[in-house]
């Protein structure tokens, strides 16, 4: 019951401020800055909550690969991000999706980690706003946006609308029913 509260209140204060967040002047701008910052975010990202935290359980796939955050900057500046990302794949850093959600351990190679679906959650991210996925069979994976992950999204939203001529149109949402 305390835990349904904290979500909804959570929830109310994610909307509250997103409602008063202004839009996004220059969609396309923003969506063009992204990607063409997205090798220098991803390289961040990964110093930052993989490289500088060895608790991480990507850090141990990392490890097992044989891969330090050097070669992998390396890799993402000599070959881009997709191919260093495919070479990362098939040295055994990735996550099947039964691993992500925590139901069974992560084993490349005959080694074994076991984890939880909670431990992949970017510690970064302080959002406000929550889903939660599955939960038919578990408990579920939650995943927490921020209100500056929303304005990208809107972002893009806006530029697939004016791709595509949509904000003439009636579209329709299609959602699940609340809890």
């Amino acid at each position: 019951m305390l835990r349904e509260a904290g979500y909804y209140a959570r929830m109310a204060l994610g909307v509250y401020k997103m409602t008063r967040m202004p839009l996004e002047a220059d969609p396309p701008g923003l969506v063009r800055r992204m990607i063409e910052g997205r090798e220098e975010n991803f390289l961040d990202l990964m110093r930052r909550v993989v490289f500088n935290t060895p608790s991480n359980s990507y850090y141990t796939l990392f490890q097992w690969a044989g891969c330090t955050y050097g070669d992998l900057e390396h890799s993402v500046r000599r070959d881009g991000l997709e191919p260093a990302l495919d070479s990362l794949r098939k040295a055994g850093v990735y996550l099947a999706n039964d691993e992500f959600k925590g139901k069974r351990p992560v084993e490349r190679s005959g080694r074994q980690l076991e984890v939880e679906s909670h431990q992949f959650a970017n510690p970064l991210v302080r959002g406000l706003l929550e889903t939660t996925s599955g939960a038919t069979r578990s408990c579920g994976t939650i995943s927490r946006r921020s209100l500056e992950f929303q304005v990208y999204r809107e972002a893009q939203t806006c530029v697939l609308y004016d791709q595509f001529r949509l904000r003439q149109r009636p579209i329709v949402g299609i959602r699940s029913i609340l809890p």
